[in-house]
């Protein structure tokens, strides 16, 4: 999925290995940000994502900021969303370097 974004995006090593709760599922690079690590969760039925779901899509929203108690904000996005940021950072970092080998 993140590869059909044209972003560099690997699986870890230890991904599905025992002892290794502490390991992300892939390393992404994105342009402006560096390396992000990705956990994935992938549910058949989504039971636990479907509140996320109707937050997101009943309100309108390209954002939704969770918030709990002492702990810091968390952002869900839709796919879309995610797709025109990343489309954005890859044509601002890509004029910065055509910018570059025109001096």
């Amino acid at each position: 999925m993140l590869r059909s974004l044209g972003l560099d995006a690997r699986k870890t090593a230890y991904t599905g290995r025992r002892g290794t709760e502490d390991a992300p599922d892939v390393s992404v690079v994105v342009p402006g940000l560096g390396t992000l690590n990705v956990e994935v969760k992938l549910r058949k039925d989504a039971r636990g994502f479907r509140q996320v779901q109707t937050w997101l899509d009943h309100n309108f929203a390209d954002l939704l900021v969770l918030k709990a108690d002492r702990e810091d904000p968390l952002v869900a996005l839709a796919w879309d969303t995610f797709e025109k940021i990343v489309d954005a950072l890859k044509a601002r970092f890509a004029d910065d370097r055509n910018g570059d080998e025109e001096e």
